[in-house]
């Protein structure tokens, strides 16, 4: 495994105990209210990465404090599903389609537009993305959405879909049998290139499959049987050999089993729709036991296990509630096991900074993690660290914060040791530079274009390097400009492939020197709006850097470029890129005083004057013409116009243009 090592102050949870049955803990709501409106069916999601929760009805939320206080995203509408590729990188199944950021949930673009995308999740790499349609589709793409693939699975619908650790996709698809509905599983190893139906038929209205934590071909199946039923009972369903067979684990009336189900490395947990809260299973799905906690809607994902102790749901009134087990799991554990290093900490470090505090994420890849009887900070400069917080158990995601602070300059080097309970000892390598980082600062410059459609060049510089240097970094620029390509002075193509998509490229330096221009982001400029787009650089990493400290990295610097302008030059910067000369119309014509101009481009501020048969000005109105947004307008004098035709004058970036308009009495 690899610890993932994040800054900040740890807070300590208090873990109250209250029995439920058969398992100590203690549900409490964490975030009232935080999606209001309440009885969501259908729709919502939870999901954990590194740490971070991610909930989602109607907007998007996100916790990196276990619970205690909750971020939104920009993201409005409507969520069926969420799965992050690390911490900035993450996709959402929409009611309209498929959304991906790229910035930790800052922005988001469309992917994949399409209807109710039930499920989704990435691939082995951040290019490879799965998409599941309401309808008989899953769609895959392989380079970041820029082309897709669809598979249909005949004649049926697709609830559901998980991946195992090879890689291999099971899909979950359904078709009418008699008066119920019959569901079975799809497979594919080669990206959905081919697949295997397997024909062993389980009952349809099972809204999320979910694989084992441990083993590849034990599968978890959600079934409802509440739109369509075939015995009037709700499952949760077992397979261990990849659906070719399954059995039921847990069995109650409609009503009852909801979509939700999630699994930490030892734990499942269910979600139910009546007033008993929350199922969990220690036995891999043999036996069920109730934990109380929220009830959920059906048709939703609004479980989740952020680790074996602590459990995450949406209630039907739009609050969240935690559960916070207090080592009943220790007590009551299913199996018996070993642990090697190789698996659990093999090749990780801890590095830090002069004077820092660094709260590491351990995350056991084994199924059944071993207690932690005792822990400490060995090696020639021990005396610099201190561990802060203890972790106990290495039960999905716990937490050690360790503080450094050196008694002078240089490196320092040390190690945490801890002893597990079958009494082997796992040594973690502390590293920290007692030195202060040097500070790095990136420039850039304001361009003009002075003409239409003309190439720009954004120049980039990174002062504070102190030699030559390897450098990656991430150009952000506004879509509305037409980007070429990123180069050095040597006109050598930085853009890593494969690392683009609309609006953002990731960037490879070689060697760049401090002080001096190490790139230009390449542009080709038209006058497309009154707006001034701009390009910012960040996102540094130094990749030759001599120690992990030896910089501070830098804040992102932002370019404003500023189009040609002038009389006319929107309209003429539009006929160069498309050939179009623009058009406009009015509805309704005939009026009876109100209508809509219509423009098939984006001119801005215009003006449009009245005049009668006679050639009498009526009256001027000021409007703002934009492509697929009409203007509505009142005609000068309306209440008083007499039937017959009048004359309307737009004057716009475009020129001046005569239209009919007929007031009908």
């Amino acid at each position: 495994m690899r610890a993932f090592v994040q800054r900040g102050v740890f807070v300590l949870l208090a873990l109250l105990a209250a029995r439920g049955d058969g398992l100590r803990g203690q549900w409490k709501i964490v975030a009232p209210n935080l999606f209001p409106g309440g009885g969501w069916t259908f729709f919502g999601a939870l999901h954990v990465k590194d740490g971070i929760i991610w909930a989602g009805v109607n907007s998007m939320m996100c916790s990196r404090d276990t619970g205690k206080s909750w971020q939104p995203s920009s993201f409005t509408g409507v969520i069926c599903d969420i799965n992050f590729f690390d911490t900035s990188i993450g996709v959402i199944g929409a009611h309209d389609g498929v959304y991906l950021t790229s910035d930790g949930a800052k922005t988001w673009r469309n992917l994949l537009s399409g209807s109710w995308i039930r499920s989704v999740a990435f691939g082995s790499s951040v290019n490879v993305v799965y998409a599941l349609g309401a309808a008989d589709s899953l769609y895959a793409t392989t380079n970041m959405g820029l082309s897709w693939r669809r598979t249909g699975f005949g004649r049926s619908e697709a609830t559901t879909f998980t991946l195992d650790k090879a890689g291999t996709i099971y899909v979950f698809s359904f078709r009418r049998i008699g008066v119920g509905l019959g569901g079975w599983i799809n497979s594919s190893t080669d990206l959905g290139q081919t697949w295997t139906s397997n024909g062993n038929l389980i009952d349809g209205d099972s809204y999320t499959l979910i694989r084992d934590s441990c083993d590849t071909h034990w599968l978890y199946l959600a079934n409802e049987d509440y739109a369509q039923t075939n015995d009037n009972l709700s499952q949760i369903f077992v397979s261990t050999n990849a659906g070719a067979s399954w059995q039921a684990g847990f069995t109650a009336p409609i009503g009852v089993i909801a979509g939700s189900i999630s699994a930490g490395a030892r734990a499942i947990y269910a979600g139910t729709m009546d007033s008993d809260g929350v199922l969990c299973s220690l036995d891999r799905g043999r036996t069920w036991r109730r934990i109380g906690g929220p009830s959920v809607g059906w048709d939703v994902r609004n479980i989740v296990a952020f680790d074996d102790s602590t459990v995450f749901g949406i209630d039907k009134s739009g609050s969240i509630w935690a559960w916070f087990d207090s080592g009943e799991f220790a007590r009551n554990g299913a199996y018996t096991f070993t642990v090697s290093p190789d698996h659990l900490f093999s090749s990780d470090s801890i590095f830090l900074c002069q004077s820092s505090s660094t709260k590491t994420f351990i995350r056991s890849w084994e199924c059944a993690p071993s207690k932690i009887i005792s822990e400490r900070i060995i090696g020639g400069d021990s005396e610099d660290y201190r561990i802060a917080k203890r972790v106990g158990f290495v039960s999905g995601y716990d937490s050690l914060e360790v503080t450094f602070t050196p008694s002078d300059s240089g490196k320092r080097t040390a190690q945490y040791e801890l002893t597990l309970d079958n009494g082997m000892t796992i040594p973690i390598p502390l590293l920290g530079y007692g030195i202060p980082s040097v500070p790095l600062s990136l420039s850039s410059s304001n361009e003009t274009s002075d003409t239409l459609g003309g190439s720009i060049f954004v120049p980039i510089s990174i002062s504070g390097l102190a030699r030559p240097e390897n450098i990656d970094l991430v150009l952000h620029y506004d879509p509305m400009l037409v980007y070429d390509s990123s180069v050095d002075p040597s006109n050598i193509k930085l853009d890593i492939p494969g690392e683009q998509w609309p609006g953002r490229s990731k960037l490879h330096i070689a060697q760049a020197a401090s002080g001096v221009i190490a790139g230009y982001a390449h542009f080709t400029v038209f006058a497309d709006s009154g707006a001034k787009p701009q390009v910012t650089f960040d996102s540094l990493t130094v990749l030759s850097a001599v120690s992990p400290c030896e910089y501070t990295l830098p804040a992102a610097v932002t370019s404003t470029i500023t189009p040609p302008a002038g009389c006319g030059t929107p309209f003429l910067s539009h006929y160069l890129q498309s050939g179009q000369i623009p058009t406009f119309g009015i509805r309704p014509n005939p009026t009876t005083g109100d209508v809509e101009l219509t423009s098939s481009l984006n001119l801005g501020d215009a003006s449009v004057e009245m005049y009668d048969i006679l050639g009498m000005k009526r009256g001027s109105i000021a409007v703002t013409l934009a492509k697929d947004a009409p203007a509505h307008l009142t005609l000068p004098q309306a209440p008083t116009l007499g039937a017959g035709m009048y004359y309307l004058r737009v004057k716009s970036a475009a020129g001046v243009t005569n239209l009919r308009v007929v007031v009908a009495r």
